[in-house]
């Protein structure tokens, strides 16, 4: 995401725990804390059954 949005904003693609909207900085600071933990995948829910290199592993 970070190589397809690299000169466009990630304003309003992120949200806070509370609905508000994140800014492209705070967007683009997750994103490379998300690569510094080494995840590939991030979840954009709930899921009880998520894996960050694969994501959801599936439900009953």
């Amino acid at each position: 995401m970070l190589k397809n949005y690299s000169r466009k904003s990630l304003k309003g693609l992120f949200f806070r725990e509370d609905g508000s909207e994140c800014t492209d900085k705070e967007a683009r600071e997750y994103l490379n804390e998300c690569l510094g933990k080494g995840w590939r995948v991030i979840p954009m829910g709930d899921c009880d059954n998520f894996d960050y290199q694969t994501g959801c592993k599936g439900h009953k």
